[in-house]
């Protein structure tokens, strides 16, 4: 069985901490109905555009970058209309400080996709939240002994390889991210002599 990353009790009730007070400043605007809890942590990882192109970029391991920051869904009841990003001060292992809170669909399609893993993906391994911003592409990495797929969770609807919502091996990700365009002003910044 696929699995997020346990946090240590006392990680999680730093995080939890800090959420009370940002919770408050987020339901003043767009309010929750019903006591919210901490849910699942994933660690998020970076594929820059950069990676995405490089051709002896290797496996999708040595592509993405760990900077430390943390995924945290959000739960009120059964429903999980938001989540909490945390970073890690001084490379550790274990968020400590709250950077983020939203409300957002990531949350709600987090949970989903991994209620579908559940059912569908006998195999054991790590579950890593993969974001490629060049593309405006978030994605689960399933990680494991015998187990090497992304399950997209988000992207733009022309990227024909990700419309299935099912798991794709991560070779078969890391080409469609590089035969597609990045999205005009997100992908890498070229200086005006034409130089990257």
């Amino acid at each position: 069985m696929v699995s997020t990353p346990e946090l240590s009790d006392e990680t999680r009730a730093c995080v939890a901490a800090q959420l009370g007070p940002a919770l408050g400043a987020l339901t003043a605007v767009a309010p929750l109905e019903g006591q919210p809890a901490l849910g699942e942590s994933l660690p998020i990882l970076l594929l820059t555009e950069e990676a995405i192109l490089d051709p002896d970029g290797g496996p999708l391991g040595r592509r993405v970058l760990d900077q430390g920051r943390w995924h945290h869904q959000i739960y009120v009841g059964d429903a999980v209309p938001a989540y909490a990003r945390s970073e890690t001060p001084d490379g550790g292992d274990q968020p400590v400080e709250l950077a983020e809170i939203s409300h957002s669909s990531l949350a709600g399609d987090i949970r989903a996709a991994m209620a579908w893993i559940d059912e569908n993906v006998p195999d054991e391994g790590i579950a890593r939240l993969i974001m490629a911003p060049s593309h405006q592409v978030a994605a689960l990495w399933l990680d494991g002994p015998g187990l090497d797929h992304v399950l997209v969770l988000s992207a733009p609807r022309w990227i024909e390889e990700f419309i299935t919502k099912r798991p794709v091996e991560q070779r078969t990700f890391i080409e469609a991210l590089s035969r597609t365009p990045a999205i005009p002003g997100m992908g890498l910044r070229i200086d005006l002599e034409g130089e990257e």
